[in-house]
Parts: structure tokens; C-alpha cells; sequence
């Protein structure tokens, strides 16, 4: 790898670490709320109000990373001409892990407005989501690294 595919490398690496505190925290921050709520009041009597934020704020982290991931890091990943890759079965576990786990906070906030029956269902989607958007950014990875070629 060249200086300049280095350059670039290094650059999404921070960007993706800096994203990745982002998600964790405001994941982590809407958690803290919903417990506190919870502690306070029983979760049908949770104000309309409350159960919004709560819910925009944990859907905030994992959609600023997600939307920066698809678009400056490809960007720059279309940019860089000798780049290792990995095999799918060594990144795509790793990547849907982290992406659930952001999303997690996300379930528990639904869960506020159901029963056992939403959550297991939310949740099973929430799978679902992070292996559909771990398997679409390795696809369009390859894509951008095959037009470079």
C-alpha cells in the first residue's frame, strides 16, 4: 500500500472509531433514560412524548454511522487501489454483531410501546437489518474496488 492508499486508510479508520464512540454512547445514553424512566413510572403510563425522544435518540447514533459509513468512507474505499480484504466469513460476523448491538437500544425502546410478541419480532428484524446493511456495504465495497480496476 502506497502512502496516499495509507493516507486513506487511516483517515476511515478514525472515522469509523469516531462513529463508532458516537453510536455507542448515544445508544448507551438512551438506555440510561429508558431506565430511569422505567424506575419512575410503569412503561404504560410513559408519556407519548418521552417514548419519542427516547426512540429518536437511540435510532440517532447507529443512522450517523451508518450514513457515514455509506457515504464518505466509500467514497474514500473507492480511492484506495491496493486495499486488503478479508473474506466474508471473517468480516461479516464481526460486522452484523456490531450493528445489532447498536441497534439493540433501538428494540428496547419499541419494546416500551408492546409486549413479548413485538419484542422477539423487533428484534429478529433488527438481526435481520444488520445483516442486510453488513452484507450491502461488503457488496458495494467489492463493487467500488472492481470499477477501480
Amino acid at each position: 500500500m502506497d502512502s496516499e492508499d495509507q493516507i486513506k486508510q487511516d483517515q476511515i479508520n478514525v472515522r469509523e472509531n469516531s462513529t463508532l464512540v458516537f453510536a455507542a454512547v448515544a445508544a448507551s445514553a438512551s438506555l440510561v433514560v429508558l431506565a430511569i424512566v422505567l424506575q419512575t413510572l410503569p412503561y404504560q403510563e410513559i408519556p407519548l412524548s418521552i417514548r419519542c425522544i427516547g426512540f429518536l435518540f437511540s435510532l440517532l447514533g447507529p443512522l450517523y454511522r451508518e450514513v457515514t459509513i455509506f457515504t464518505i468512507d466509500m467514497i474514500d474505499y473507492g480511492e484506495i487501489k491496493d486495499q486488503k480484504e478479508y473474506p466474508n466469513w471473517a468480516t461479516l460476523p464481526r460486522m452484523i454483531i456490531v450493528r445489532y448491538s447498536l441497534l439493540l437500544p433501538i428494540v428496547a425502546w419499541l419494546n416500551v410501546y408492546g409486549r413479548l410478541p413485538w419484542f422477539l419480532l423487533v428484534s429478529f428484524g433488527a438481526f435481520a437489518l444488520a445483516w442486510g446493511i453488513s452484507h450491502l456495504e461488503l457488496s458495494y465495497r467489492k463493487h467500488r474496488k472492481k470499477r477501480l480496476l
